[in-house]
């Protein structure tokens, strides 16, 4: 697999921290599918925010970004320390 250097900027607590790392296709494979995933939670959170139809539950929609974003942060955590 092909190594290139690369700076990631990720928020931790509130603050922006910088690294720098030389990573493989993989944890780039990775990073990309962490900011689409967040890019449809937050798309599921404007849904959620829009009049719901009779008889749909968009608050449920609220709880589950919640929870997916508490996963997908617990798993960054793990990989960035």
């Amino acid at each position: 697999m092909a190594d290139y250097y690369h700076t990631f900027h990720i928020p931790v607590m509130g603050i922006g921290h910088s690294i720098n790392t030389s990573i493989s296709d993989e944890i780039k494979t990775l990073w990309e599918f962490k900011n689409n995933l967040e890019a449809g939670l937050d798309l599921c959170q404007e849904i959620a925010k829009k009049e719901p139809y009779k008889g749909e539950n968009l608050d449920s929609l609220h709880r589950c970004v919640k929870q997916q974003r508490s996963r997908l942060q617990s798993m960054i955590s793990r990989l960035t320390n």
